[in-house]
């Protein structure tokens, strides 16, 4: 269980990233999904790669999680990052604290264990 915890909070931050957009519209991710799936959107929408990235990388970082894949995790983290990282610098560029702080637990987190990861494997090396 020790080892599922930290993909697992990565996987949950996620889903608080914060948006917001012209009209005065926003919402977290997971408010989002969900209007997405209820609501039945447009086939063509999620072929943007904003969209399905990230969805790809949800399932994979949910299989990777229930299957301990520590590769797999980490193609998941990617996946999802590069739709957080583009949140994260329109916060910046706008000025935005709510977004930007709606995306930084991820990004530490996110962060943190590619690091770690990076350092068991150089130790796994070394022996």
């Amino acid at each position: 269980m020790k080892q599922r915890l930290l993909p697992i909070l990565i996987f949950i931050s996620f889903f608080f990233c914060y948006l917001e957009w012209a009209g005065g519209n926003s919402g977290f991710i997971v408010q989002l999904e969900y209007d997405a799936f209820s609501r039945g959107m447009d086939k063509s929408s999620f072929i943007h790669p904003l969209i399905i990235l990230p969805l790809v990388g949800q399932i994979m970082l949910l299989i990777s999680i229930i299957l301990l894949k520590r590769k797999a995790i980490l193609v998941g983290i990617v996946l999802l990052s590069v739709l957080v990282v583009v949140i994260f610098l329109v916060g910046f560029l706008a000025f935005n604290l709510k977004i930007i702080l709606s995306a930084l637990p991820f990004l530490v987190l996110s962060t943190f264990y590619i690091s770690r990861y990076r350092k068991e494997k150089r130790v796994r090396l070394d022996m």
